[in-house]
């Protein structure tokens, strides 16, 4: 939910929570509260957005 839906799956064609946020409004700062407590598969794609600058779902690249 928070990055979308792969393709193939019920709810592809919505965004996620976090890729609709920075959609409304991408020059926002968003903060990661607690976010050791997350679980291992999301710190690896934030990790990954943070390595690369960029994020790409099925509806756009951010």
């Amino acid at each position: 939910r928070l990055i979308g839906v792969p393709p193939g799956y019920v709810g592809f064609e919505q965004d996620g929570q976090l890729t609709e946020a920075i959609r409304r409004q991408p020059y926002a700062v968003i903060l990661f509260d607690e976010v050791k407590k997350a679980h291992p598969q999301i710190w690896n794609t934030l990790l990954q957005v943070l390595d690369d600058g960029r994020l790409t779902v099925s509806s756009l690249l951010l």
